[in-house]
């Protein structure tokens, strides 16, 4: 059963950003970020950190090489944007009116947003 839908909300100008500063482990897969953002946007701080290595260029638990996906780039994240929003809608059309959404700019780092989601939650009885 589904009680709730969260929707997290970020610019599109940050996920297209965030994505071209994804790194991955050419070996395991692990993932890194390696772009800090403190931006204004609409009225709206986004302050959201980079998860770099520890070494650069260099995997935190198996030290392998990091290399950057080829479609990390900003037209193909755009037009997966543009995807999501398509074949999202209909599902969203159908729930909206069936269950709570619940709208979540994200604005910070994980550890803040998780909580920060909780809170919602559980002012509204669902945790």
């Amino acid at each position: 059963k589904i009680d709730v839908i969260i929707t997290l909300i970020v610019p599109d100008e940050i996920l297209i950003a965030k994505c071209v500063a994804r790194r991955i482990c050419k070996d395991c897969g692990d993932i890194y970020n390696i772009l800090k953002i403190d931006k204004t946007i609409k009225g709206i701080m986004y302050s959201l950190p980079s998860m770099p290595p520890n070494i650069e260029g260099r995997c935190n638990k198996c030290g392998g090489g990091l290399i950057q996906r080829i479609d990390d780039n900003p037209q193909v994240i755009k037009t997966r944007l543009e995807i999501y929003r398509e074949q999202s809608k209909p599902i969203i059309q159908y729930y909206q009116d069936k269950i709570l959404f619940i709208d979540q700019h994200v604005r910070v780092g994980p550890e803040l947003m998780i909580s920060t989601m909780l809170d919602k939650l559980k002012s509204k009885n669902l945790v």
